[in-house]
């Protein structure tokens, strides 16, 4: 890309973006982006579209690191603010109705627990 490293900390939207290399083939390849939203930047980000969400954390990165413009895709968003089951829903913790069906619940989000990115093919 541009020859800095690819995982940064940022005081920007972007907050923490991390670069995961899970290729056993080929350990220096870079497979997977990350980015760690947290505090009141995550609450405003979590006011947004989706499709917001994605430019903004896309064009903060690309203006930050040019060479990553239109090289990544987004694979899948997670907040933990928008998930009842972390103590930010509607229900207090220890409801019987949340109890209930917390186990039936939990298994349906079971596939996923942060925002990612991909590299393009």
């Amino acid at each position: 890309m541009d020859g800095l490293p690819p995982s940064m900390w940022t005081d920007r939207a972007l907050g923490r973006f991390m670069a995961l290399r899970n290729n056993p083939s080929d350990p220096k390849e870079v497979t997977t982006c990350l980015s760690f939203v947290n505090g009141a930047m995550a609450k405003f980000i979590d006011r947004l579209a989706l499709e917001d969400a994605v430019e903004l954390i896309l064009r903060e990165l690309a203006d930050m690191r040019p060479s990553t413009k239109g090289a990544l895709k987004h694979v899948k968003t997670w907040s933990w603010n928008r998930n009842v089951f972390a103590g930010a829903g509607p229900m207090p913790i220890g409801s019987r109705a949340k109890s209930r069906a917390l186990p039936r619940n939990l298994a349906s989000h079971a596939d996923g627990c942060s925002s990612q990115a991909s590299t393009s093919p």
